[in-house]
């Protein structure tokens, strides 16, 4: 510093905010540490799964007619008769499990509720429980079975799955095991289909994204074989290849069909309908009926399926053409000119 600089800083520290800076300079290394912002204050907790002593006072729908208020994790209800024992529903200890259904970070439990008592056995029910709006929510409760042993309770990711033990239907036969599929779908939990459950029929659309179809003298239908999905899309027959694994499924190649022409509004649904299907994801139980998700660029679709009839009824593809010399089946006349012989009169 020389004395012609020593006025300039001179009049400088009168500026306001000099002494800060002055302060600022002298800290060194501290105020380095004191620029950096704090810290956010704590953020609120995420809510914690519902315990059970949380179910065990809670009220449950689906167990009975009307829902049951249970306290201390039961429920016992009036004498059915003098003598007899009342019928009673106990929230069970074990097994148990907990894990976020709905992808929202928070936890839901879920838990089984047996039975016993007069009439009623002693089944089995599964609760699952979450957090509405900060209170405890019976968010669906599905029967299993009766005298049903449940080995096994537990989350895989966003889906719930329990396995069972069922006794025998008949004395000389062995207990018969199952596992069950449940996951968040639509706002509700829904219960996941294999496609073993489409069984031995096709399956009739009824809806598609909640617009009912009427059923038709053409029908789009779905059915399960090996490796594959097959029905009749409306005015042709199709064929799907498909793997399912975990509960869901996938389209792996592309849908084979028939190339005949039919009325336009016809073709039109035809072909919304094959394009969903190439979509598919996984098929749930809906009551009665089964519902295929499927997912395109407008995101999730949702095929509905009633029982509709045996597969041997719809039309089926052409069969490739035969060798030479191989005989054409011969099949019986239809014709109204050719009625059916009738009996013989009885002598």
């Amino acid at each position: 510093m020389t004395p012609e600089t020593l006025p300039s800083i001179a009049r400088a520290m009168l500026r306001p905010g000099a002494p800060l800076l002055l302060a600022a300079l002298l800290a060194g290394p501290a105020v380095a540490r004191a620029e950096v912002p704090a810290a956010a204050g704590p953020t609120p907790e995420t809510p914690a799964a519902p315990t059970y002593a949380e179910l065990g006072e809670l009220v449950y729908a689906g167990i009975a007619t009307e829902p049951l208020a249970f306290s201390s994790g039961r429920w016992q209800g009036p004498p059915a008769a003098p003598g007899q024992p009342r019928v009673e529903a106990r929230l069970l200890e074990a097994p148990w499990a907990s894990g976020d259904l709905d992808g929202d970070g928070v936890a839901e439990s879920a838990a089984l509720v047996a039975t016993a008592g007069a009439e009623a056995g002693s089944f089995r029910h599964l609760v699952i429980v979450g957090r509405r709006g900060g209170e405890l929510d019976n968010w669906a409760t599905f029967p299993l079975g009766d005298r049903v042993e449940v080995t096994s309770l537990r989350f895989e990711e966003r889906d719930l799955l329990i396995d069972l033990v069922f006794p025998p239907a008949s004395e000389g036969e062995q207990p018969s095991a199952r596992s069950r599929r449940f996951a968040a779908s639509g706002g509700a939990v829904r219960e996941i289909a294999p496609l073993a459950a489409l069984g031995d029929i096709y399956w009739h659309l009824a809806a598609m994204d909640g617009h009912s179809l009427a059923l038709s003298r053409l029908p789009r239908t779905l059915g399960h074989g090996p490796g594959l999905l097959a029905g009749n899309s409306g005015c042709n027959a199709y064929r799907a290849p498909v793997v399912e694994e975990r509960g869901r499924i996938r389209v792996t190649g592309p849908i084979v069909s028939m190339k005949r022409a039919c009325a336009s509004g016809v073709m039109a649904i035809e072909r919304s309908f094959l394009e969903t299907l190439a979509g598919a994801e996984r098929l749930e139980y809906a009551g009665e009926e089964l519902e295929l998700i499927c997912r395109d660029q407008r995101g999730e679709r949702r095929l509905r399926f009633s029982r509709f009839a045996p597969k041997a009824i719809l039309p089926k593809p052409a069969p490739p053409p035969r060798g030479r010399g191989e005989p054409s089946p011969r099949l019986p006349s239809t014709s109204p000119s050719q009625p059916p012989t009738p009996p013989p009169a009885p002598r």
